[in-house]
């Protein structure tokens, strides 16, 4: 039987990142410092060791809110332990209420949502807008807001964030269509790799399709389905079923001269 972790005296934020993007936690980390947070980033990742991974499990246990940060490193990456933070912090969320703030995911840079390659879990909830990890009134108001909702207990009313989200939704095109980015092509493949490489090529490859479909307009959409539809059918039909008879028979019939005849 699991009971929850204590209450600590001020909410702490865990910072889950991919060793490229140091630089950018580390700024990350000073703007929710001056919020009032207690931010808790690794920077032991050299030294390693299972003290060293049982203490980042413990962190991940006890902290308020758990903070990915997203970017095109961990795009690339295929394996790093930072994903193994995520499944971390996605398997604590599974145990919270619904109405419960624990995810919050920051994303430094024009990584988009709909292609990402993070926990389905991320994509339920709002992501911060923070380019290169630098201060901005987008993350300074959501920190705030998590030191707000600790003192509170509860979510507090944010009327800018909702007006915000209001404005996004109005901005949306009609139809609820979303933004379809490009997929960023997969990095070569490193020695003994390379059947993994096909694997990213073929999805690549499946993503660019659906990007490009999306892209077409409405009605170019409807007349590529038509066509599709139409070569299908007689590619269905074609070669099957008994051939028609020929309109002239006397075509086939071969005709013999006359000085033929006699041979």
């Amino acid at each position: 039987m699991s009971s929850e972790p204590e209450t600590p005296a001020r909410p702490s934020v865990f910072l889950s990142y991919a060793s490229a993007d140091r630089p950018a936690a580390r700024t990350i980390r000073e703007t929710l410092a001056r919020a009032g947070l207690e931010v808790w980033l690794d920077e032991e990742e050299l030294t390693g060791g299972d003290a060293w991974d049982a203490k980042i499990r413990q962190q991940i246990r006890t902290c308020t809110y758990f903070m990915p940060i997203i970017s095109s490193s961990t795009e690339t990456r295929r394996e790093g332990y930072f994903r193994r933070e995520w499944r971390l912090g996605v398997e604590r969320n599974l145990d919270m209420a619904d109405d419960v703030t624990f995810l919050v995911p920051v994303v430094i840079d024009a990584t988009s949502e709909r292609t990402a390659r993070v926990p389905e879990k991320f994509l339920s909830v709002h992501w911060t807008q923070c380019p290169d990890g630098r201060e901005n009134p987008a993350l300074t108001a959501m920190a705030e807001r998590l030191v707000a909702e600790f003192a509170t207990g509860h979510q507090p009313r944010d009327p800018e964030r909702a007006a915000r989200e209001a404005q996004r939704t109005a901005a949306k095109p009609a139809g609820g269509a979303r933004e379809h980015p490009f997929p960023v092509f997969p990095p070569f493949p490193e020695k003994g790799h390379r059947e993994r490489f096909i694997y990213d090529l073929v999805v690549w490859g499946g993503r660019m399709i659906d990007v490009l479909w999306h892209r077409l307009p409405r009605w170019a959409q409807v007349l590529a389905t038509i066509f599709l539809l139409i070569r299908f059918l007689m590619f269905v039909s074609g070669g099957t079923g008994p051939r028609p008879p020929d309109p002239d028979p006397s075509r086939n019939l071969k005709i013999i001269a006359p000085q033929d005849a006699g041979k």
